[in-house]
Formats: structure tokens, sequence, C-alpha cells
């Protein structure tokens, strides 16, 4: 049986953590998993969801924090442990563990297929152009060992080959595959007094809260409609100051944390807001799709492999203005949300579940393996 050893820097609650316990839950390959620790303002997401189906190894010293002497501890126990597992496919995912477990595969005989997958990339506006320079340059010498890069977008695939980093043999785009079943489609031209939109995000800059803010208040205020409200769900550094502003603006949003029950949120919600500065291919689009919500987003990342504007959802530039009139027609429009919804459900089906995610991971590791 084909073993395949996946590397991860750490597995925190997150999209990417999903995505790898679904790859590890077929049993057509003997899985093994690798995976580092969370930094103690990150919270462990749970192993339990598939047990039985892989082995877990436990990486001590690393994480995602750079530390000369840990990462070199944590280089040597992947030599060790490839030694140990013999597999025939390496696939490490996240930055740290793309380097570390790929350099590591070249230290073993006979050497291991090697598979990276970007979920997102720290290549842009991260770091100084220095360093960003430099990660460029061990990315383009670490894909030349690589034989496949797998991409969760083509957004990222385009930035990633638009930097002259490429792979050996071969460059794919997979769209994560996280959804179990879809769920049943209900009405949603039910009378309701005010239409619920639901962002679930961390909450921090980048992922566009001040913009949420300003549209809130613009249809608050300039446009005097205020039979909705915005539930946000999630946490951050920023979370207290966003609260006390929204508090002060007396704005049409709460904000709630985060909640182990969001699946409660997306249920009861009627359209999903995701207004990001810059994203990779963000998992929780897919979990609103999959509840037949409508979905506005802005024009980032690899949401357009997401949402097929005008079919299932809404893609908008970054100008408030524009996100706010886009939204207006949403809140006012119940048939249009059900129409998007059904096609949410509709993509869901056919793009987003784990079994069609898994069809195609089986593909290229059995194309892989022949080469």
């Amino acid at each position: 049986m084909t073993k395949v050893l996946h590397i991860s820097t750490r597995h925190n609650v997150g999209g990417i953590s999903k995505v790898v316990l679904n790859s590890l839950s077929d049993s057509t390959f003997e899985q093994f998993y690798a995976t580092g620790y969370c930094e103690k303002n990150e919270k462990e997401y749970s192993f339990k969801p598939i047990k039985n189906t892989y082995t877990l190894y436990r990486v001590k010293y690393l994480k995602k924090q750079i530390s000369v002497y840990h990462d070199i501890l944590s280089f040597i126990n992947l030599i060790y442990l490839i030694w140990k597992i013999r597999p025939d496919i390496v696939h490490t995912h996240m930055s740290k563990a793309g380097f570390l477990g790929r350099f590591a595969s070249l230290f073993v005989f006979p050497r291991p297929k090697l598979i990276h997958s970007y979920h997102g990339h720290v290549l842009n506006n991260y770091f100084n152009k220095q360093l960003s320079w430099l990660f460029a340059m061990i990315e383009k010498r670490l894909g030349r060992v690589t034989n496949v890069f797998q991409f969760d977008g083509r957004q990222i695939q385009k930035e990633i080959l638009g930097l002259n980093i490429k792979p050996r043999d071969l460059s794919i785009v997979l769209l994560p595959g996280i959804i179990q079943n879809t769920q049943n489609f209900r009405s949603r031209d039910r009378k309701i007094s005010k239409v619920s939109i639901l962002v679930v995000s961390r909450i921090e800059r980048i992922k566009g809260i001040d913009r949420l803010l300003e549209v809130a208040s613009i249809i608050q205020y300039k446009y005097n409609i205020n039979n909705f409200e915005i539930i946000v769900v999630g946490g951050g550094s920023q979370l207290k100051y966003y609260k006390k502003i929204s508090k002060e603006k007396n704005l049409n949003i709460k904000f709630l944390g985060w909640k182990n029950n969001v699946a409660l949120y997306y249920s009861k919600s009627d359209i999903f807001l995701q207004l990001s500065d810059s994203e990779g291919t963000p998992l929780s689009v897919m979990e609103a799709a999959s509840f037949g919500l409508p979905i506005l987003a802005t024009n980032v990342g690899s949401l357009p492999d997401l949402i097929d504007n005008g079919i299932n959802g809404v893609l908008t530039t970054k100008n408030t203005e524009e996100i706010s009139l886009k939204l207006l027609g949403l809140i006012k429009d119940s048939k249009e949300r059900r129409r998007m919804g059904k096609n949410s459900i509709e993509k869901s089906n056919m793009e987003f579940k784990v079994e069609v995610f898994q069809k195609k991971q089986k593909s290229i590791y059995r194309k892989i393996i022949k080469k």
C-alpha cells in the first residue's frame, strides 16, 4: 500500500487543519501525519473527526514562530521520521513545514515524491523586501525538487508561478473539500423582521472589519435602512477595539467571539459577507454555500473560484459605497437571495464536498507515483 506522510507546522483551528484531516481520512493509502504545536495564543484543532485512518506523530519543537535552535531540532526530527516511515509521498502544508519537510526529504533515500500545498503564501506583503526576496529564492530552489505544487485556488497559483517559482513536474489547482453534507435548502422567503447577515472571520484589520463597520454605517445612516443585523463570529487581537467602535456608533453589529456551534449561525442567517483585503481560499465561504446562503464578497484571492458572480453570490470591489448598494439589493430582494442560495447548494455539491476532493487527490497521488 502506498505510504503518504503529511507534514504541517501546527494543527490549529482553521481551514488548513480541516483539509489535512479530510486527506487523511482516505483509507486507500497508508497515511501518516506529523505536526507541531500551536502558539500560546492559538487553539489546537481536534484530531478526533477521523480516528484510526492515520498514524499521528508530534514534532516536539515545531511551531509557527521562527527559532533557529528549535527549527534545527525539528529538521533533524523530521529526517529521522521520514527515514523511519519510508513514505512514497511526502505532502507538506504551510510555509515552515513546506521548507523543513521538503528539505529533510532530500536527506533520505530512496527519496520520496514531494508535494507542497499552497493554502496561501507569505511572499507578498508579510515581510520586508529583503526577507520576501530571500523566501522567494528558497521556494525557487525547493520547487526544482518538488514534484507537484498543489494550489487551493487559481489566484494563488497565478501569484506563485508569477514569481517564477515552479515545480519539477506538475502544477494543479485543487479546491479544498471540506463539506460532508449540504443542508436541505429551506425557504428564505419567510417573513422576517430583520435580515440576518453573517460574518465568520478573524477580527483583524486585514479581514476588512473597518470596511464592515463603514458599510453598516452607510446603510443605517445614509440610506436609513435598519431592518438588518450583522452577526460576526470570530476572535482576534482587534475584537475589543471593533466592539467598542461599533457600540459608539450604535451600529447593527454583534461581535460574538469564537463559537463552537458555528453551524447554528449559518442555518439562521440570510446572507454571508466576506470583505477581506486579501484571502487565500476561505473555507467559511464554502461552509456558507453548503447552508444555501447567497454570498457577497470582495473580489480578492481565490474567491472567484468559490463565487460565480451573479449566480451564487456577488463579487465587489473594496469600495464601501459599491458594497453598501449591492448589500442593500440583497437585503431588499428575498427572491434573489433564494435564487442565489439554491445555486450555492448546487455549487457546494458539485465542487466543495469531501468525496470530490478525495477523488481528485487520489488521482494526483497515483499519477505522481507512476512517474
